[in-house]
């Protein structure tokens, strides 16, 4: 495990690239960003090929009537990778869904409309839905629905608490927040692939805990999360450089 003050230089060293040389921290977060996108492929490709050359086998020597080694390894084998693959279906990183009271177009058309106009303004698809919690606290929960795979529900939580606190255009500027999060273009995008890649790591990591399957990604996820959460630690930087300039926040 890594000390608390290898870790506080590797952060050290990250703030002072995006400080000094924001192009290379972002080429960095860039890398690190697709070597994720690049695992995740390596995986599929692996189970894909594991359960199609499974099956590949098994119909052959099942049609010909001729059953031999090759049967008898592809049979444990198919079950092993219709295994994993269901697990890292179900992984949601030991999160469970947010409870609170859902929201419809029909009950509340004027908070709709105004995510409806933010969404246009960011260039984010429009969000589907709206929950209404018991918390001082908004955020957008992006849970993912095929696991480690992604393809994430995304869903407004909006604490009753917050929005009984604040006026109209402090739910717009608060909205716009949260929305932000969810922008897929510039380097705004790459800070939240950052953010999300961390997520789906970690979350994955998690779920593992002591599992015999842990060693398929024992070393990556070291690795990744380690560097990934430096750079998640001060992305706020690299964001407010790729917006403002390095001036606003170093001098």
């Amino acid at each position: 495990m890594m000390s608390d003050e290898k870790y506080n230089a590797l952060l050290s060293q990250s703030e002072y690239m995006a400080k000094n040389e924001p192009d290379r921290y972002r080429r960095k977060v860039r890398f690190l960003i697709l070597l994720g996108d690049l695992y995740l492929a390596a995986i599929i490709l692996v189970l894909l090929g594991l359960l199609l050359g499974s099956v590949f086998i098994l119909v052959r020597d099942l049609w010909a009537g001729a059953l031999g080694w090759q049967t008898a390894l592809a049979v444990p084998v198919l079950i092993w990778a219709v295994w994993l693959t269901r697990m890292l279906l179900m992984m949601k990183g030991g999160r469970k869904p947010i409870p609170g009271i859902p929201v419809s177009r029909e009950q509340a058309p004027e908070l709709y409309a105004m995510i409806d106009t933010l969404c246009a303004q960011a260039d984010v698809r429009p969000l589907r839905r709206v929950l209404i919690t018991n918390e001082f606290n908004a955020s957008v929960d992006q849970l993912p629905r095929l696991g480690v795979f992604g393809w994430q529900r995304k869903t407004l939580l909006l604490g009753l608490p917050l929005l009984k606190s604040m006026t109209v255009e402090q739910v717009k500027a608060v909205l716009a927040h949260e929305l932000g999060h969810l922008v897929k273009k510039g380097d705004a995008a790459a800070s939240r692939r950052v953010h999300y890649q961390m997520i789906r790591w970690t979350g994955l990591a998690e779920s593992l805990g002591d599992n015999p399957n842990h060693w398929l990604f024992k070393h990556f996820l070291e690795w990744f999360i380690r560097n990934t959460a430096k750079l998640t630690q001060s992305i706020y930087i690299f964001t407010i450089i790729c917006f403002y300039g390095k001036k606003y926040i170093f001098n």
